[in-house]
């Protein structure tokens, strides 16, 4: 299945394209410690504050579909802004982000803490969730040792 025409996918649209289309990468730009607590399975967590320096290595790397994922859309317009400034044009964002997620009730995983400091410093290792992301390899790297994830539905 191709990719859609619209950069913006409902979370419905997207749990067909992931069906679809297995290799299509989900890219989450929050910040580490939102991503801990909440995100959906399979996804690479690289900051929208890291993007820049790994923009060249991700465009080189993946020509899948990319789909950006952050809390609501925004930081996910931002980051796909400065992805299609490095050439990539095969991106999307998910429509209304993980709160739309699992508003649409769409599994997630993490350690379900709400109340983790969202501006903490990074506690993944970015350059090889990059690296994952790029290989096409699943991320293990997602969160420190020792807090397992948990997969969860949500309930609209």
């Amino acid at each position: 299945m191709a990719a859609p025409a619209s950069p913006l996918l409902h979370p419905d649209d997207l749990a067909r394209l992931r069906t679809a289309n297995p290799r299509t990468r989900l890219l989450d730009v929050r910040t580490p410690a939102e991503f801990e607590s909440q995100h959906i399975v399979g996804a690479y967590n690289v900051p929208l504050d890291t993007l820049a320096e790994h923009g060249a290595e991700i465009r080189a790397g993946v020509t899948d579909p990319i789909v950006l994922v952050c809390r609501s859309g925004q930081r996910a317009r931002k980051a796909e802004e400065a992805l299609r400034a490095t050439g990539m044009a095969n991106l999307h964002i998910l429509d209304g982000g993980m709160a739309a997620w699992t508003a649409a009730g769409q599994p997630v995983m993490g350690t379900m803490r709400a109340v983790l400091p969202h501006n903490r410093p990074a506690t993944c290792d970015v350059p090889a969730m990059v690296r994952a992301l790029t290989a096409g390899v699943p991320p293990t790297a997602n969160q420190p040792a020792g807090q397992a994830d948990t997969i969860a539905h949500s309930h609209p």
